[in-house]
């Protein structure tokens, strides 16, 4: 018999599902609904220098920016591990992340960029909200990637007269 408050491996990995959903469109609308008020999100490893911690609201703006840059960012679910006792899903992935083609310059093979994470998702108590994420990057490709962000950002900001922001 399993614990009423405790939520099944299927319903943690429905939302695990819903919240990657995000990367096809980066819309952070898309996942409000399965973000908890207090979110928080926070990307390792220290060293290369993100944000300490995404709330909601600064996760939104960060997938903002980055849809300046890429028209999308997919992500393959490799290997899915749910832990209904913790309320959280590890999950390897991987993405190969798509650039805004009129943002693009230079060697087209630069703009080619594959990287793999570690995510752990935790939920709140029902399962079906995620309430905190620590993402860890694979830092020497996310190294080449970053630049990259950056240089698109730029690109567009040349195209529509407006200042450069970088993807914090």
């Amino acid at each position: 018999m399993s614990d009423q408050s405790t939520p099944s491996s299927e319903t943690l990995i429905a939302t695990a599902k819903a919240f990657f959903k995000v990367f096809d469109a980066l819309d952070p609308s898309t996942i409000e609904h399965v973000q908890t008020d207090s979110y928080k999100h926070q990307m390792a490893p220290a060293s290369l220098g993100l944000p300490a911690i995404f709330t909601k609201q600064t996760f939104a703006e960060h997938l903002g920016r980055l849809g300046g840059a890429l028209s999308n960012f997919p992500m393959t679910l490799i290997k899915t591990y749910a832990n209904p006792t913790l309320s959280q899903v590890t999950i390897w992935a991987k993405s190969a992340p798509i650039f805004r083609e009129n943002l693009k310059d230079g060697n087209p093979g630069d703009w080619n960029i594959k990287n793999e994470y570690i995510w752990v998702l935790t939920m709140d108590k029902s399962g079906r909200k995620v309430d905190e994420v620590l993402e860890f990057l694979d830092s020497k490709t996310t190294e080449l990637l970053m630049p990259l962000v950056f240089r698109a950002l730029g690109n567009k900001a040349k195209i529509d007269g407006t200042p450069e922001t970088g993807p914090q």
